[in-house]
């Protein structure tokens, strides 16, 4: 006979395989799963002789590496899974149990009352009757496990068919079909109906979870009856019909920090949501005064205000913080004044509509409108545009200041042409016309890059070239340097028609209706080329006494000619049409005079005299008569007595008193000389 040496194992659920000798032992010293194998005669199997598997799971469950897997005909395995621990054997194909599921016993008679157990169909078993009725109390001292239906009366609030020990006023019930309950002290407190909602309180319930209660403020907030709290609620204040959510957090200091949401119900439906935040310090359990915002029936929102009258009134301060707990501004009140600021964290401040910044303030509270770089303390970005040729409304090239309120209404706007770079300040009725502009100052000044060439002062002044004067007058026109102050009336043409004003000046009193008296600068004939040609005469006229037009007097013609009383003259520097007086003396007193005139034909009078107004005929006088041919007569008068002088050559004729009453010399031709 031969000898083989047997195989040993200390590893886990390992087991030889079909490779050892036959008649060789195999032997599993693990304490897991010990075992002795050997291979039977077929070769085919692995034969565990023992000991019986002890476990949770199943023998070679799990087979190690390197050994063989599955179990053997016959293999035994107390299943400790189970409770009591089942005894089981490998019938090739699974594990079964030693015992039957079901133990024969000997037949029960089927359907007495109250019955537990009967007889199964084959009679070889027993089973739980369809159909228990426990008439009295079922005791059951540990687990009740029901494989079917427990059925229970439909009960009452004061009578639930499913109560407590001592208690049986409380407990679970049901008001109607596919409806359940839960009563306390004889009184339903939760209700769920047939489609799920919960009722808190509310047999009725309308929502998914629904609680309802018609407490007034006093009850309602308040710990006692608040109707929906997280934690106990704090007592407080009011009028009535109020539903109130509770947060009552524990603090650290075991203090309660309440809060509270709250809907009061007025008339017709309409209803008002409050908010109440405790405040630091306030332990007495009252939230009625700890109103912090309420949203009024009307959609009204107040924070810090029971009466709010807009879609959002804010009683206090309002702070805007960057989204991460930093403060970048505030809107406040100080002293009547409401204040929009934004804090150090911001280098700027925006407005803007349909998703575009329109307005923005920099961080050196500079304005700008319509850009984002102000480089002054108020800039208003704006097209160019040069409205000299008129437009049709106040465009995006305007910055406009209007009453009106639409873009044909009448206002004053400010433009710029960065074509010409030249800037407009226009007031217009766009499309119309032109409308007046008014200065309102103390005083108005104009500059020209930094210097100031005309004021119109507080005295209504204009000045030029200087900033004051102590001068009396209306307008003053000062060059600068040493060169003289130039005042230009020019006529809108290159070629003014002959007699045609350039300019003039009027004299005139406030009505400003007539001209009283006018100095005229026109054209004076011959050929006008701008620049070259330009012949020109000065006009000067006044209003006679009981007229209501001026006469022209004098006029300085283009040929040099000095001519007063006529328009015209072939020749002399100085052509008089009358008399000429120079001298001086009143009527009271004595005086000089000398009077220059002419009579035809063709004789000039120069007449002399001394005299006294006091006794008209007490005069001496003289008169020398000129004629332009060769004619020359002296004459002397003493107090009225006449005495001509004749020279030699002149012809000599009647001689003639004159009179001097008043000056006014008249006189008879003493002489023809033609």
């Amino acid at each position: 006979m031969a000898t083989y040496k047997h195989l040993r194992s200390s590893t886990a659920n390992k087991r030889p395989t079909t490779s050892i000798t036959d008649g060789q032992l195999a032997i599993n010293t693990n304490t897991a799963s010990p075992g002795l194998f050997f291979k039977d005669s077929a070769g085919t199997g692995i034969v565990k002789v023992g000991p019986v598997h002890v476990g949770t799971t199943a023998p070679n469950a799990t087979p190690a590496a390197g050994g063989s897997s599955g179990n053997y005909l016959g293999e035994q395995w107390l299943d400790t899974s189970v409770s009591p621990a089942q005894m089981k054997v490998w019938n090739g194909s699974a594990w079964v149990g030693i015992v039957a599921d079901e133990l024969p016993v000997s037949k029960l008679q089927d359907g007495d009352a109250r019955q537990l157990l009967q007889t199964d169909a084959a009679g070889t078993g027993v089973e739980w009757t369809s159909n228990v009725d426990v008439p009295g109390t079922l005791d059951v001292t540990s687990t009740a496990t029901f494989d079917s239906i427990a059925r229970h009366p439909l009960g009452s609030a004061a009578a639930p068919t499913l109560t407590f020990t001592g208690d049986p006023n409380t407990g679970i019930y049901s008001p109607g079909a596919d409806q359940v309950a839960v009563a306390t002290n004889s009184t339903g407190r939760l209700f769920v109906n047939a489609s799920g909602k919960v009722g808190v309180g509310e047999p009725n319930t309308q929502a998914n979870l629904h609680v309802a209660a018609n407490f007034s403020d006093a009850t309602a907030i308040d710990w006692a009856n608040s109707q929906f709290s997280v934690a106990t609620p704090i007592p407080g204040n009011g009028t009535a019909n109020r539903a109130t959510i509770y947060f009552a957090p524990f603090g650290s200091d075991n203090n309660y920090g309440p809060s509270a949401i709250s809907c009061t119900a007025g008339t017709s439906g309409a209803s008002t949501l409050k908010f109440f935040v405790n405040s630091s310090g306030n332990l007495t359990g009252n939230l009625g005064l700890q109103e912090r915002m309420r949203i009024t029936s009307a959609g009204l929102v107040g924070i810090g205000t029971s009466s709010p009258t807009l879609k959002l009134s804010v009683d206090g301060d309002t702070w805007f913080g960057n989204g991460a707990g930093v403060e970048i501004g505030r809107l406040f009140n100080d002293s009547g004044v409401l204040h929009l600021r934004g804090s150090a964290n911001v280098t700027g401040l925006a407005l803007g509509t349909n998703n575009t910044r329109a307005v923005t303030i920099d961080s050196s509270q500079r304005v700008g409108i319509g850009t984002t770089a102000a480089p002054a303390k108020l800039t208003v970005s704006t097209s160019s545009f040069d409205p000299s040729t008129g437009f049709n409304d106040w465009s995006d090239g305007f910055f406009a200041v209007s009453p009106g309120g639409t873009s044909i209404s009448g206002g004053v706007g400010i433009a710029y042409d960065t074509s010409a770079n030249v800037g407009s300040i226009v007031a217009a009725l766009p499309s119309n016309s032109w409308r007046p502009l008014k200065y309102i100052a103390a005083d108005h000044r104009f500059e020209i890059d930094g210097s100031e060439k005309a004021r119109l002062d507080s005295s209504g002044r204009l000045l030029v070239g200087t900033s004051s004067t102590s001068a009396t007058c209306n307008a003053l026109l000062q060059a600068s340097g040493g060169t003289g102050g130039t005042l230009i009336l020019a006529r809108g043409t290159t070629s003014p028609a002959n007699g045609e004003d350039l300019g003039f000046i009027s004299f005139n009193d406030s009505s400003h209706v007539y001209n009283s008296t006018i100095i005229r600068a026109q054209r004076d004939g011959g050929t006008w080329t701008s620049g070259t040609s330009m012949p020109t005469r000065l006009t000067f006229s006044t209003t006679a006494d009981g007229a209501s037009s001026p006469t022209e007097r004098m006029r300085l013609n283009s040929s040099g000619q000095l001519l007063v009383g006529t328009s015209s003259a072939s020749r002399g520097a100085l052509v008089v049409n009358g008399s000429i007086l120079s001298g001086s003396g009143t009527t009271s007193v004595g005086g000089t005079a000398t009077t220059l005139f002419t009579a035809p034909p063709r004789k000039m009078f120069l007449v002399s005299a001394l005299y006294d107004a006091s006794n008209i005929d007490a005069f001496s006088a003289s008169a020398i008569i000129l004629s332009d041919t060769s004619g020359c007569r002296i004459m002397q008068q003493t107090n009225g007595t006449q005495v001509t002088l004749s020279v030699s050559g002149f012809n000599v004729q009647a001689t003639n008193a004159f009179s001097t009453s008043n000056l006014s010399w008249s006189y008879t031709i003493l002489g023809d000389l033609s």
